[in-house]
C-alpha cells in the first residue's frame, strides 16, 4: 500500500519501507501455502524436499541475475533488495509448485492452480522489477505492472473459489490416485532441484568469462554435491523408514488378527482398506479389500451405521453405538475411530449379551416359571392402576392361594407341581381380559388386578370365574389333578387407596376364605382386621400358655362295634385363654404348628395322656395325635420316655398321624414311623381318604388302623360315600387293619357303618369329649350296655355326662 501511494504521487523511492513489507509477505505466502495444502503432518523427508526446491530455485535465480548485478550502479544495499524480489518470488513459486503437485488434494486442485498462477505472475513481475531496479530504469506504469495486478487478483480469487467448492464437497473422496502421484513427485523433487542448480550454473557460465566464472562453477558443483549427498541420505532414511513401516504394519496386522474384535478399515470413499479374518468371516465372504461398503450393504448407508460413520469422519471424533445388523440378524457393538483419510471400525457380535440383558430385564419384572408379573412388577402396576383410576370406576384386587398345593409337590414331585402352575397361569391369561394384570407373587400365590369395575357384583363374577378356571382338572402327562383355590377380594377406593393397605386387607380376606372351607372367596370386611389382631394376640399368648397351665386334655370314647365295649379314648387338646376363653382347636392348632410350639406342647400331651391312661383298665387304649412338625429324630425317644415314666404298656398307645406326615419328608418320616413301631405302639392313619395318594401310603407302611374321615360318614343314603366306605373297609380287612369310622352322630350313620362292617366307631352319638376325671366312671358304667335294638345308643346318657 505504501509503495502504491508513492507511485500515485509520482515519487519513486528505492529502497523504501515497502521493500521490507514485500520480503515479509513472501514468507507469509510460504506459510499460507503450507496451510492451504492441508498437510496433516510433515516428515523430515518432506521438509527437505520443500527446502531443496525452494533454495535451489533461489540460488539459480541469484546466479542468473549476476550479469545485471555486475553492471548495476546501485549501492550494495539497493542491489541486495533488488535481487531479493526475484529470489523470494522464485522461492515462493517453487514452494507453490511442490505443494500443488504433492499435497493439494483434488478438491482444492482448481483453487490451488489459480493461486499458483497468481504466484507465478507475481514472480515474473518481481523478476522484471528487480532487473529494472538493478539497471535504474524502472518507471511507474512499466509493462510488467499489470502482471502484479492480475497476480494479486488470482491470489485473492483462489480462497473464494475454495470456499464455494467446500459447500458442495461430498463426505468422502477417492485419494488413491493422488497418493500414487505424490509418491512419484516426491521421488523427482531432489532431481529437479539438481537440474535447476546445474542448469542455472551452465546458463550463467555461457555468459560469464574469467574470474567470476571460476567462482560460479565450483559453487554450482559444490551445490550439486550437497544435493547428491542429501539424496543418498534420503534414500537410506526412506529404506529404513520403509522397513520400519513394514515391520509395524506386520505387527499391527498380527495384533488385529489376534484380537477378539472384528476390525474393518475404510477410506474416505467407504472402500475397504483392511479387514481381519474375523471381520471377513462375520460380515460376508464377498466383502474384501477394495470393496465398497455401501455397494455391498446399500440399505445400511441411510441407517444408523451410515449416519454414525459419516458423523465420525465429519467431526473427526470417535463414535460408539449399538445397532441391529439386519443382514446377519445380530446385534453389533461398534467403536469407530476416524483419521483424516481413514475410518477404523472395531465391532463385535453382542447378540448373546443383548439376549442375556433382555432375559435379566424380563426376570427383574416377571416370574421365571410362569412368565407372569412378579411381586415387584405387580406392586408397580397396582400403584399405577390406583393412581389412574377414576372416581366412578373401582379397582378390584384378587389375592389367590391354591388349596393343599404342597401335597401335589410332595406326592408327585416338583416338576409336576411346576407344570400345574404353568398350566393354571396359561388358563388365567387366556381366560381373563387382556387388560387384567395377572401376577404370581410366590409359591402357590397369585393375584389379579382389574380396573374399571362398576360394582361389587362384577368383582364377585370375576372371583367366581377364577375359581371355575382353577376347578377344571389339569392334565399333566396323563395325570388328571384337580386343584382348587381360595380368594380374598378387595375394592378400591372403598377398602383403601394404597397398595400396601389393599394387599394387607386382601390377605385378611384370603385367610377368611381359607377358614370358611376353601374353594371360595371372601370380600374384605372390617371385622376381619379384628380377627387378624386376635390371631396375632393368640400367637403371642401361645408362647406362655404351657407355662401358665392353660392347656388341658379331653377324651372322646372309641366304641368296639363287635363287642359293644369302649375300646379306648382319643386324647384331645384344649386351650382356655384368659382373655378369649375356650379357643376352638381348629383355630389354635395351626397357630401352634406355625409358631413351632407344637414340639413342647406335643410332648406335654404325650406325657399326660400316657399318665392318665395308665390308671384305666388294661384293655382300654389311648390315642394321641401327632403333627408332621413333631416328626424329628428325637420323637421315638420322647414317646419311649412317656411310656416309661407312666408305666403304660406300649400296645395300649395308639399314635394317629395324617397323610401330611408322609407328604413332608416321607423317607425320613418313614424311618421314624418304623422306630415307633419298634417300641410296640400302634400306628393309625387319621382322616383317611382326604389326601392325594392315600392308597400308596398303605403300601409304604403297615398301619395298624385306618380312621375313615367324617366327610364320608355324614352323608348316609348317598351312594358314592357309602361305596367309598365299603371299599375302604374291604381294603383294610384284607390288609389286616382295624377300621374306625369317625363322626358318627346319628343312629342312621351308626347303622351304615355297622352294615359296612367297620370295627370301631367314634362320634358324638356315643359321647362328647370329657375331662379325665369322668373317664373311669364312664368306663365302669358302659360294659355290655349296648341296646339290643339295632342302631339304638347304648348308655348314651352316661357317656355324655
Amino acid at each position: 500500500m505504501y509503495w502504491g501511494a508513492l507511485d500515485l504521487r509520482g515519487v519513486i523511492s528505492f529502497p523504501s519501507a515497502a521493500d521490507g513489507g514485500y520480503i515479509l509477505s513472501a514468507l507469509m505466502f510460504i506459510r499460507g501455502m503450507y496451510y492451504f495444502s492441508s498437510i496433516p503432518s510433515i516428515s523430515r523427508i518432506q521438509m527437505c524436499n520443500f527446502a531443496l526446491i525452494t533454495s535451489a530455485t533461489a540460488f539459480s535465480t541469484s546466479i542468473l541475475l549476476l550479469p545485471a548485478i555486475e553492471i548495476s550502479k546501485e549501492d550494495t544495499t539497493a542491489i541486495a533488495i533488488a535481487v531479493s524480489y526475484p529470489v523470494f518470488s522464485s522461492g515462493v513459486a517453487a514452494f507453490g509448485l511442490v505443494s500443488l503437485l504433492l499435497y493439494i488434494p483434488r478438491s482444492k486442485r482448481f483453487a490451488g492452480s489459480v493461486l499458483f498462477l497468481g504466484i507465478v505472475l507475481q514472480a515474473c513481475a518481481d523478476h522484471l522489477y528487480g532487473l529494472s531496479l538493478l539497471s535504474s530504469e524502472y518507471d511507474f506504469g512499466d509493462f510488467f505492472d499489470p502482471l502484479w495486478v492480475v497476480g494479486f487478483a488470482c491470489i485473492a480469487w483462489a480462497p473464494q473459489e475454495q470456499l464455494w467448492r467446500l459447500r458442495n464437497l461430498p463426505c468422502g473422496e477417492d485419494t488413491a490416485s493422488q497418493a500414487r502421484w505424490q509418491n512419484i513427485a516426491e521421488a523427482f523433487v531432489p532431481a529437479t532441484a539438481v537440474v535447476i542448480v546445474v542448469g542455472g550454473v551452465m546458463v550463467a557460465g555461457l555468459h560469464q568469462k574469467g574470474e567470476i566464472f571460476l567462482v560460479i562453477l565450483p559453487a554450482g558443483l559444490a551445490w550439486a554435491g550437497v544435493l547428491c549427498v542429501r539424496e543418498y541420505w534420503a534414500l537410506r532414511m526412506e529404506r529404513d523408514l520403509t522397513r520400519a513401516a513394514e515391520d509395524n504394519r506386520k505387527q499391527l496386522a498380527s495384533v488385529l488378527e489376534s484380537t477378539t474384535d472384528n476390525v474393518l478399515v475404510l477410506d474416505r470413499g467407504w472402500n475397504v482398506v483392511y479387514l481381519n479374518r474375523r471381520a471377513a468371516a462375520f460380515v460376508d465372504a464377498s466383502l474384501d479389500v477394495g470393496s465398497n461398503l455401501w455397494a455391498r450393504f446399500p440399505a445400511e448407508e441411510t441407517q444408523l451405521f451410515g449416519r454414525e460413520y459419516k458423523k465420525a469422519m465429519r467431526t473427526q471424533k470417535p463414535v460408539r453405538f449399538e445397532s441391529f445388523f439386519e443382514t446377519k440378524r445380530a446385534w453389533i457393538e461398534v467403536h469407530a475411530y476416524p483419521a483424516p483419510e481413514t475410518l477404523t471400525v472395531f465391532f463385535r457380535d453382542i447378540t448373546d449379551q443383548k439376549r442375556a440383558q433382555d432375559e435379566l430385564a424380563f426376570l427383574a419384572h416377571h416370574d421365571p416359571l410362569t412368565g407372569l408379573d412378579n411381586r415387584r412388577r405387580f406392586g408397580e402396576r397396582l400403584d399405577l392402576a390406583l393412581a389412574s383410576a377414576s372416581k366412578r370406576q373401582q379397582v378390584a384386587l384378587l389375592y389367590l392361594d391354591l388349596d393343599e398345593f404342597k401335597g401335589v409337590n410332595d406326592t408327585f414331585g416338583h416338576p409336576v407341581g411346576d407344570n400345574v402352575l404353568k398350566t393354571l397361569a396359561l388358563r388365567l391369561r387366556s381366560s381373563l381380559c387382556h387388560a387384567d394384570v395377572i401376577a404370581r407373587l410366590g409359591g402357590d400365590e397369585f393375584a389379579v388386578i382389574r380396573t374399571g369395575v362398576a360394582s361389587r357384583e362384577a368383582a364377585e363374577q370375576l372371583a367366581t370365574d377364577v375359581i371355575n378356571i382353577f376347578s377344571e382338572p389339569c392334565d399333566i402327562d396323563g395325570q388328571f389333578l384337580k386343584i382348587s383355590t381360595s380368594i380374598g377380594v378387595v375394592l378400591s377406593p372403598q377398602d383403601g387407596v394404597g397398595s400396601d393397605e389393599l394387599l394387607s386387607k386382601a390377605d385378611m380376606a384370603l385367610y377368611s376364605a381359607k377358614a370358611a372351607g376353601r374353594t371360595t372367596f371372601r370380600f374384605f370386611q372390617p371385622e376381619m382386621a379384628a380377627e387378624v389382631q386376635e390371631r396375632q394376640s393368640l400367637k403371642a399368648d401361645l408362647r406362655t400358655a404351657l407355662e401358665n397351665n392353660e392347656f388341658f386334655l379331653e377324651y372322646q370314647p372309641i366304641i368296639n362295634l363287635e363287642n359293644e365295649r369302649i375300646a379306648g379314648f382319643e386324647a384331645l387338646l384344649r386351650w382356655r385363654n384368659p382373655k378369649y376363653g375356650l379357643i376352638p382347636p381348629q383355630k389354635f392348632i395351626p397357630l401352634i404348628e406355625e409358631t413351632g410350639e407344637i414340639v413342647a406342647i406335643g410332648d406335654w400331651v404325650m406325657r399326660n395322656a400316657c399318665l392318665k391312661a395308665s390308671c384305666w383298665p388294661g384293655d382300654v387304649k389311648v390315642a394321641v395325635n401327632l403333627s408332621a412338625v413333631q416328626f424329628r429324630s428325637t420323637l421315638p425317644h420322647s414317646v419311649a420316655l412317656a411310656l416309661s415314666n407312666s408305666g403304660l404298656s406300649a400296645e395300649r398307645l395308639e399314635l394317629e398321624i395324617t397323610e401330611s406326615v408322609l407328604l413332608h419328608g416321607s423317607e425320613a418320616h418313614l424311618r421314624i414311623l418304623h422306630d415307633l413301631r419298634a417300641l410296640g405302639v400302634r400306628i393309625a392313619m387319621d382322616d383317611f381318604g382326604t389326601g392325594f395318594s392315600s392308597l400308596s401310603y398303605l403300601s409304604r407302611f403297615p398301619f395298624d388302623k385306618i380312621k375313615i374321615d367324617r366327610s364320608f360318614i355324614v352323608q348316609p343314603g348317598s351312594r358314592k360315600p357309602e361305596a367309598i366306605v365299603g371299599a375302604i373297609v374291604g381294603l383294610g380287612r384284607n390288609l389286616g387293619m382295624t377300621i374306625t369310622a369317625e363322626g358318627v352322630e346319628t343312629s342312621t350313620q351308626l347303622a351304615m357303618v355297622r352294615e359296612k362292617r367297620c370295627h370301631e366307631a367314634q362320634g358324638y352319638f356315643f359321647g362328647a369329649p370329657m375331662l379325665a376325671e369322668n373317664v373311669l366312671r364312664v368306663i365302669s358304667d358302659s360294659p355290655g350296655q349296648m341296646s339290643s335294638a339295632k342302631g339304638a345308643p347304648f348308655s348314651q346318657t352316661r357317656l355324655q355326662s
